[in-house]
């Protein structure tokens, strides 16, 4: 009788040691992200990115999974010549997928286009800052 309860107790001990847990619900916090050459705006149904020239959006909510990574679909519309003002899309979107880590406060994000079969660019965000935008000229 003790031994399947030692036993039970082994795996809980293990268990919980295997590392930290998000739980499926666990979303990217909402507001402003930025880094260099990226800002982001998250809402609660997705988010609109902006590269300085080009411009993005993610089309549903950014959940993580249990370990904290996410894989989202989007758009992203490369930037054509001439100042841009912010909130225009700049062009015909391309399909995208939206990929990555964030542990709250971080966020990696890699961008692949779709109908390319190509990266679109590799970033790294902090919630609540503004990002470092070179815009068009």
């Amino acid at each position: 009788m003790r031994q399947p309860l030692l036993l039970l107790a082994l795996l809980a001990l293990l268990a919980s040691a295997c590392g930290k847990v998000s739980g499926p619900s666990a979303t990217i916090p909402q507001g402003l992200w930025g880094g260099d050459g990226i800002q982001m705006v998250v809402t609660a149904t997705g988010a609109s990115v902006d590269y300085g020239c080009d411009a993005g959006t993610v089309d549903e909510p950014l959940f993580l999974d249990l370990n904290e990574r996410f894989s989202l679909r989007g758009t992203y519309s490369f930037g054509r010549g001439g100042p841009r003002e912010a909130g225009v899309s700049p062009s015909t979107p391309h399909p995208a997928r939206y990929e990555g880590t964030s542990d709250g406060r971080r966020l990696t994000l890699t961008v692949y286009l779709s109908d390319l079969a190509r990266g679109a660019g590799e970033y790294r965000l902090e919630f609540g800052r503004q990002g470092s935008l070179d815009r068009c000229l």
